[in-house]
């Protein structure tokens, strides 16, 4: 946990866009499936996914 908290908000962004990533790919969902039921865009959703966005 210590170390989690040493990270940048960047860092900490990236990862858990690619957890949430990671997570829909294991379940088998499309960002389209995934943005639907939580009520954003596909294209938000892919934003939050990607990381190389800030």
């Amino acid at each position: 946990m210590a170390d989690y908290m040493k990270l940048s908000n960047y860092e900490k962004y990236r990862r858990i866009g690619l957890n949430i990533a990671h997570q829909r790919k294991l379940k088998k969902l499309t960002q389209v499936q995934l943005a639907e039921r939580i009520g954003i865009s596909r294209t938000h959703m892919s934003n939050i996914e990607a990381p190389n966005m800030y």
